[in-house]
């Protein structure tokens, strides 16, 4: 989406399967839109390799599959928690 906007150690990057695990979580949620974002990730630099494309936004994570696992995991965990809603006394 235009408003999804990735990051991998200050990178700006392209990660079809991130954006693709964060719609699935939102669309639990709703279905008409896809969820603004800017995810930063921090990942040890022996994990990246950036050398895909001259403009270095394709890269290759290794254990790409566990980050994209957890990250659907914790956005749905986040985006389904009473933590919207409060109580007025």
């Amino acid at each position: 989406g235009d408003r999804q906007f990735f990051f991998v150690n200050g990178r700006p990057v392209d990660i079809p399967k991130l954006a693709r695990a964060a719609n699935d979580a939102w669309r639990r949620l709703e279905l008409k839109h896809k969820p603004a974002l800017i995810l930063e990730f921090t990942l040890d630099r022996t994990e990246v390799d950036v050398n895909l494309a001259p403009d270095k936004r394709e890269l290759v994570i290794e254990r790409e599959d566990s980050l994209v696992a957890a990250l659907k995991d914790l956005l749905t965990n986040l985006w389904t928690t009473d933590a919207r809603s409060f109580t007025a006394t």
